[in-house]
């Protein structure tokens, strides 16, 4: 209830049409409570957050207007204090203003520990610029960790400077994606503080067989949540 506040507003609608395993996604969102949150009700919660070890933004809320300002903003204000995970998951549909939104990922890359990004969100956003350019910029910004998503590939994290590191996943038969995305930044999370890791000056010199480990989890929750239907995650007991 820390985080909670009451609003007559709608809630978000979401709509996912599931053909062979794979969701597609349509939303019914104008003038809902997400889509028009303000600074002034995000304000009584900044302190809390700054003490928490580590928060998780990025997808719709800091692509629609007028709550991607909003989110911006909070991100800006906890900057420095815990670990921010960044994960694009890019939605052109609600992207109204490309290079608008493109300023604030910048601008985003610029203060976050951890950014997620998949094949489909970097060609979106940079097209056939040079992946290694833009991602050393952004390491040079102070990023630790980018994590590049290769569907049934993997993923591969680019950290300390330039090293890199590819995990693989197992086949699995996939039933439902919805939550995939999800289930692995919370893999991923968990698991980086299990190993007492979720922590900004202990990821600029996290090394390889850290990664692994935690790599390989988070593949293992998305993977299992992939065969069941619906955004259904597995409990830990459930992971190998």
């Amino acid at each position: 209830e820390d985080f909670i506040f009451k609003t007559n507003r709608p809630t978000t609608l979401a709509y996912a049409d599931v053909t062979d395993g794979v969701a597609k996604y349509r939303f019914v969102d104008e003038h809902s409570a997400g889509r028009l949150i303000d600074e002034d009700s995000l304000k009584p919660f900044v302190n809390k957050i700054k003490k928490a070890k580590a928060i998780l933004v990025g997808g719709i809320s800091l692509q629609a207007e007028p709550c991607c300002k909003s989110w911006q903003w909070l991100v800006e204000q906890v900057a420095g204090h815990c670990v921010i995970y960044f994960d694009a998951n890019i939605r052109p549909d609600f992207i109204k203003d490309k290079d608008k939104y493109l300023k604030r990922f910048e601008r985003l890359t610029g203060i976050a520990d951890i950014v997620k990004i998949s094949e489909e969100d970097y060609s979106y956003l940079y097209g056939e610029q040079d992946f290694e350019k833009v991602t050393t910029e952004w390491l040079e910004k102070g990023i630790k960790l980018i994590v590049l998503t290769l569907g049934e590939k993997g993923v591969k994290v680019i950290y300390g400077g330039g090293k890199e590191i590819s995990v693989g996943i197992e086949e699995v038969k996939v039933i439902d994606t919805i939550g995939a995305g999800d289930s692995f930044n919370a893999g991923l999370l968990f698991h980086l503080d299990k190993q007492k890791m979720l922590d900004r000056e202990k990821l600029a010199s996290i090394g390889a067989p850290v990664l692994q480990k935690t790599l390989t989890f988070a593949n293992q929750v998305a993977s299992f949540t992939v065969t069941r239907k619906g955004a259904n995650p597995p409990w830990l007991h459930q992971i190998k």
